[in-house]
């Protein structure tokens, strides 16, 4: 597979990051690194998060994938497909099976006897936190974004969505930092190999789709 610069750079500083997260949630304890990463809960912030979080929302990606197989190319929104659908298989297939009673923090902290301040118009979920539907979603979404851009600030701003749509998890108080590191993982492993599979064999086939 052949990637030019911009991509490189997007692949470099996401892996970074996810390698650094990785650093991060097996060297901090598990509550210090949940509580680290709390920003104040102000209502501006909480909501936008919320709106970041968004993005990530499975039924946000398939309208995407909609829009851009009646207005651009039904070829990347199929390649989009897949790699959504890929992560989100494997996501819920360990949340269903191997991990089905890990908690997530608010229930996680109660278990504990840790005292949590959650804001009043937040209502995290309490099981099956490992590992983050969100997270996967995110950097499987940027992947395939990254993969697509011409301009570095573009490729930036794919790197800034690796980083703080998966975030907003934390804030949100659903996810501890390790959910993220995996969902992260299987999100840019979906999209890489969905990339890798894909590549060539669909503009073939809308070829001779349009030789027809």
């Amino acid at each position: 597979m052949n990637l030019n610069r911009n991509t490189r750079i997007f692949l470099a500083l996401s892996t970074g990051f996810w390698l650094a997260l990785v650093i991060f949630s097996v060297f901090i304890p598990k509550a210090e690194g949940f509580l680290i990463l709390q920003l104040p809960h102000t209502a501006g912030l909480v909501n936008l998060m919320q709106v970041f979080t968004a993005i990530a929302d499975g039924r946000f990606v398939v309208l995407l994938c909609i829009v851009l197989a009646l207005v651009s190319s039904y070829r990347n929104a199929l390649i989009l497909l897949m790699g959504f659908l890929l992560s989100g298989l494997l996501v819920q297939g360990l949340k269903n099976t191997l991990f089905t009673d890990v908690a997530r923090p608010v229930k996680w902290f109660k278990q504990q006897e840790i005292p949590l301040k959650i804001p009043e118009d937040l209502k995290p979920h309490e099981n099956r936190s490992f590992p983050s539907g969100h997270s996967a979603t995110a950097a499987a979404l940027m992947t395939f974004l990254a993969f697509r851009s011409r301009k570095l600030y573009m490729t930036l701003l794919c790197v800034a969505g690796f980083l703080i749509i998966p975030y907003t998890r934390v804030y949100l108080f659903h996810h501890f930092p390790e959910d993220l590191a995996a969902g992260i993982f299987l999100g840019l492993i979906s999209q890489l190999v969905v990339e890798y599979l894909t590549l060539g064999k669909l503009i073939k086939l809308e070829r001779r789709l349009i030789q027809r």
